[in-house]
């Protein structure tokens, strides 16, 4: 194949590539983006404190709680409380690594 039949090709696939990347992609596990994001670095840290978590994210600490509580409740984090202390372990589970390969694309 000639460079310019290989360029004409790349300008012809190149709009389906940029479209599937940037359009809004529809989620019907009922898992917000804001929601997805922080399964994405729950999985990136392997577990995470929620205050730390809450910081690195900019978010308020009951913003987070909100969003915590929903993703437990969904089975797709788990969270421990080591040593009853406040402070709060929050672990990717299953259902969450699920969640996060369905998202990519």
């Amino acid at each position: 194949m000639s460079i310019t039949e290989q360029a004409r090709q790349v300008q012809e696939l190149y709009p389906l590539l940029y479209f599937s990347v940037h359009r809004k992609h529809t989620r019907n596990d009922g898992l917000s983006p804001s929601s997805v994001r922080i399964l994405h670095h729950c999985a990136g840290e392997g577990e995470s404190w929620a205050g730390q978590l809450a910081e690195h994210l900019g978010l308020s600490r009951s913003t987070l709680s909100e969003f915590l509580a929903n993703l437990e409740e969904g089975g797709w984090i788990a969270i421990r409380h080591p040593n009853a202390e406040r402070r709060r372990i929050i672990e990717l589970t299953e259902g969450g690594r699920d969640a996060i390969e369905s998202c990519e694309v």
